[in-house]
């Protein structure tokens, strides 16, 4: 890994093990936080940091590993920063949750549809991350695809882990941004730290 990503990047590894490393002095960045790392990245592509953080999450070599949990119940969804697993589940603050209704876009989808996505905006917390992730996603040749759960798909509760990584240019199929929103704790990625 480049020297500009030392200390920052994280991985690859699966979202329990990310969880569980020393991140130096930091901790795991929140989906939202890393969404804020990713578009600093896109608009500053010039900057070893940025160009190497771009390269990171194409997808030859991997998608980013947000702290955020989406727990997908019957009636509604709820997404949470920084839960921590315990031995029974996931243990989270109430307060810290927000709930978004079943009914959101799911698959390809405009940049002006996915910065309006209810669950997308839950996700990486406010409409101005949301926006931001459009950005980027406007730069690719196809439209985005967002990939949550679907109401249909959940029979009981399913905690999943939100992924997020950069198609490639060079094929035609793969121009394009990618939010899955279904990865379980095994899934692989990084994470990035998040230093307070």
């Amino acid at each position: 890994m480049d020297d500009a990503l030392k200390d920052r990047v994280f991985g690859p590894s699966s979202f329990v093990k990310l969880k569980k490393i020393n991140y130096r002095d930091g901790r795991m960045a929140t989906f939202s936080e890393l969404i804020d790392r990713v578009y600093f990245a896109f608009k500053n592509k010039d900057d070893d940091f940025g160009r190497n953080l771009m390269k990171c999450i194409s997808i030859e070599n991997g998608s980013l590993f947000g702290d955020t949990a989406i727990i997908y119940g019957p009636d509604f969804v709820s997404v949470v920063d920084r839960a921590e697993i315990g031995d029974f589940g996931l243990l989270i603050d109430e307060n810290n949750c927000r709930k978004v209704s079943y009914g959101y876009k799911i698959g390809e989808q405009t940049s002006c549809e996915l910065a309006n996505n209810s669950l997308l905006v839950a996700l990486v917390n406010g409409q101005e991350r949301a926006e931001k992730v459009a950005e980027i996603a406007s730069d690719f040749k196809l439209n985005p695809i967002f990939v949550p759960l679907s109401k249909k798909d959940v029979k009981s509760i399913e905690i999943r882990f939100p992924l997020f990584f950069l198609g490639n240019k060079k094929y035609p199929n793969s121009d394009r941004l990618y939010v899955h929103a279904y990865d379980d704790i095994y899934g692989s990625g990084y994470s990035l730290a998040k230093f307070d």
